[in-house]
């Protein structure tokens, strides 16, 4: 509210001004047309579990715009693949023809009772078949990202920004 009061006090010629603590910009981070088709194209043909899984996970993340808690938290019953479209928390984003089809072959493939969509696949079975958590979610957008030809730090946040910019 005081930067409105500046930006008015700017318009009306004033002298005076309030003095802020910090004025920073942030810097906003887009993938380049390039880089986001190496990012989404990073699994080509997945056919096991999880890297179908880390498929729809990077694509949803990107396509979708929903948050990685968002993502991380959709269950089986939040899609309707009638519509093509997935909604969680009062949000509906439509799902893509690619999309569609390794989410298709992804739950085929899955053996399990959970309700979740996104599912731990854990080694040691102590946190089999539960949600994937936000921090996962985040290890596998890292673990991609350090694959790409630009090693770039990317985060879903990124991905959010880059959709939003093309849109």
């Amino acid at each position: 509210r005081l930067v409105i009061i500046n930006n008015y006090l700017k318009f009306t010629k004033q002298k005076s001004q309030i003095k802020l603590l910090s004025i920073e910009k942030q810097n906003i981070h887009v993938l380049t047309k390039k880089q986001l088709a190496e990012y989404l194209n990073l699994l080509p043909h997945p056919s096991d579990l999880i890297s179908l899984r880390d498929k729809i996970l990077l694509e949803l993340l990107y396509y979708s715009g929903f948050k990685a808690k968002t993502i991380v938290s959709l269950e089986k019953k939040d899609l309707n693949l009638n519509k093509n479209t997935i909604s969680c928390q009062k949000q509906e984003a439509k799902l893509n023809n690619s999309t569609k089809f390794y989410l298709l072959k992804y739950l085929q493939k899955r053996k399990d009772d959970s309700a979740y969509l996104f599912i731990n696949f854990d080694h040691a079975a102590k946190n089999k078949d539960q949600a994937l958590s936000v921090r996962s979610a985040e290890r596998i957008i890292e673990k991609y990202s350090h694959q790409m030809s630009d090693v770039l730090r990317l985060n879903p946040q990124v991905l959010r920004h880059t959709l939003a910019y093309y849109l």
